[in-house]
């Protein structure tokens, strides 16, 4: 049985990004749904996870702070439905 390391974890964005998700993510975390030809993400998780490999392979550091207005974007459970994402994780983890 594999374990959700970030599972007590969730996600918290700079409030100024929640457009962004909710225009490219197919489901929005208020249960609405767009239309997939003009949001390539099935959830928000996966244009999260993009971005964060984006970051690791570009080197670049988060542009907010502990004072940053952030919302949560994405509950750390979600990583327990896609066991290969949280390996992924700890491996870019280990590489930074």
């Amino acid at each position: 049985m594999e374990t959700n390391a970030f599972g007590n974890t969730d996600i918290h964005l700079p409030s100024k990004y929640r457009p962004y998700f909710h225009q490219y993510c197919l489901t929005r975390a208020e249960g609405t749904a767009n239309s997939p030809e003009s949001s390539p993400f099935p959830r928000m998780v996966d244009m999260w996870f993009l971005a964060m490999c984006i970051a690791v392979k570009e080197n670049l550091t988060p542009d907010f702070g502990p004072h940053t207005d952030t919302y949560k974007a994405i509950e750390g459970a979600v990583f327990g439905s896609d066991p290969w994402r949280s390996n992924a994780m700890t491996l870019l983890a280990m590489m930074a």
